[in-house]
């Protein structure tokens, strides 16, 4: 019934939101290519930025794509999404009389807990500035969510160019395959020929994998850049933006800016693991794209950003419905 092409967070959650549904379901990705999605640490936080921004819809998108993840969870016998609180240190004290500011907005103030200082944190942690909790963050284990589509899921790996894609009035035709509908879900390498060009400015971004003896993995930690627990004594740190150079290979200067903010967040020694790379696939209004051929079974989803854990599962409904799909309950 419907073909996905690309199999990064966009086109699982669009997979698995196709599947709940009853239709029949197939995931194409790109053999041997890098996605933003592999490398993303999938976190989902209400208070975002320098500026401490709260989206108004937070509460219902946060209760939508939990209840996604954890109905898949639940399916399959494994951990997706990873509750973890987070300490968010002012980087000046400007920083900390701009959130003296904005704490107690309606909007703001169901999602923090009260001033720390210096001394309500882990002797490694520097917050000479001082800072608060985010009791209700977490994390998606993108890659998790990925290995399981891939093993429950009908899935290929196959190359996919626009000159394999041909739009029929009622069908899609790819390589060998045929379906009622077909959803591109290629991230940052989508040319947007089956459709108007749009306005994007994709962002390349750098994250290191580090081993941080003595830090313990009780929260994610944000000062500027973020500190996140994976497991196995494993941190994630992140993340560059560059919007000028879109390789997707490691490179110095990533390395040496991602070491300098971590030096400015915690004390302790840190050891390189992996130095990862991904291309975010991001829209100049910081909105997910969903567009609609107007002569074909053809849907694009994109755009997703550095909020895709947020936004992935309510954006893929309200497009399943678009499709004509009475929209069954997900959660």
């Amino acid at each position: 019934d419907v073909l996905v092409l690309g199999g990064g967070l966009a086109g699982c959650v669009c997979a698995w939101q196709c599947h709940l549904r009853g239709y029949s379901v197939m995931v194409v990705d790109q053999p041997g290519r890098s996605n933003s999605s592999r490398v993303a640490a999938g976190l989902l936080n209400p208070i975002s930025g320098m500026r401490f921004v709260v989206n108004p819809s937070f509460e219902a998108l946060r209760t939508e794509a939990l209840g996604l993840y954890r109905r898949l969870e639940r399916a399959w016998g494994v951990s997706l999404f990873h509750s973890l609180p987070q300490w968010r240190v002012f980087r000046s004290e400007a920083q900390r009389a701009r959130w003296l500011r904005r704490m107690d907005e309606p909007l703001v103030k169901p999602w923090h807990g009260p001033l720390m200082g210096q001394a309500d944190f882990p002797r490694h942690v520097l917050a000479p500035f001082g800072g608060f909790e985010v009791p209700l963050a977490g994390w998606l284990d993108v890659n998790e969510l990925i290995a399981q589509t891939r093993a429950r899921l009908p899935c290929r790996e196959m190359v996919i160019e626009d000159e394999h894609i041909e739009c029929r009035e009622d069908s899609i035709h790819f390589h060998n395959m045929v379906a009622k509908r077909a959803i591109l879900c290629r991230g940052y390498r989508e040319s947007y020929r089956h459709f108007a060009p749009q306005q994007l400015q994709h962002s390349k971004g750098e994250i290191l994998l580090l081993s941080i003896p003595g830090l313990e993995p009780t929260h994610s930690i944000n000062k500027g850049a973020w500190l996140l627990p994976i497991g196995d004594g494993l941190w994630k740190a992140g993340a560059t933006y560059d919007s000028e150079n879109l390789g997707e290979e490691p490179s110095t200067r990533g390395r040496e800016e991602l070491l300098s903010r971590v030096s400015r967040i915690v004390t302790c020694k840190v050891e390189i693991v992996d130095h990862l790379v991904g291309v975010r696939p991001t829209s100049k209004d910081r909105l997910p794209i969903v567009l609609h051929h107007c002569g074909a079974p053809l849907s694009l989803f994109n755009g997703l950003g550095s909020k895709g854990t947020l936004l992935a599962p309510a954006t893929s409904r309200r497009l399943m419905q678009h499709l004509g799909d009475a929209g069954v309950a997900v959660c």
